[in-house]
């Protein structure tokens, strides 16, 4: 259980970071935007378009997992 709550725990942090950041530094690099409302728009903007940020997610997950099980191979064949 333990191993369960942290792994959900941790998906919700992981969202809500993705959800502050997906947007908001771009705004703030191209747009001159403050971080507040770069936060907020970010936020609104990710549950506005919550099946184009679905297939994002997907992606960098399916890469970031494609990339540490190549790393693991390769560590593991030296």
């Amino acid at each position: 259980t333990f191993l369960a709550i942290g792994t959900f725990v941790g998906s919700l942090f992981a969202a809500f970071v993705f959800c502050i950041s997906a947007f908001s530094l771009p705004m703030i690099i191209d747009r001159k935007a403050d971080m507040v409302t770069a936060v907020v728009t970010s936020f609104n903007a990710v549950l506005r378009n919550k099946p184009a940020m679905l297939v994002w997610v997907l992606l960098m997950d399916g890469a970031t997992g494609y990339k540490i099980r190549r790393a693991a191979e390769a560590g593991a064949a030296h």
